[in-house]
């Protein structure tokens, strides 16, 4: 296990990147709770400034959570490709990728 480690003969985000998209989402989350809790304490100060605030921190927070799962989802194709082109995988008819 170490010596595949040390030598890079197999790749560790395929088997960790699950982990890490529950971790951003848990990020993504937080910050977008922390927004929410700012701009709705800034409703006496101003209104207008404090209505702008939630739904910048609500469509920041649906946005986040948005890139951060296409962003995984490229990493996994990219893994997949690499798999792909590594094993010699075919298309139904016969013919290398």
């Amino acid at each position: 296990m170490v010596k595949s480690f040390i030598s890079f003969d197999s790749f560790i985000t395929p088997t960790v990147i699950k982990f890490i998209y529950y971790v951003l989402l848990v990020v993504v989350a937080v910050s977008g709770v922390v927004q929410i809790v700012v701009a709705l304490s800034m409703l006496g100060s101003s209104f207008i400034q404090a209505l702008g605030m939630l739904i910048a921190a609500v469509v920041g927070t649906f946005l986040g959570i948005v890139f951060v799962r296409v962003g995984v989802e490229g990493v996994i194709a990219f893994f997949q490709i690499h798999d792909a082109l590594v094993h010699g995988k075919t298309k139904s008819g016969g013919q290398r990728l």
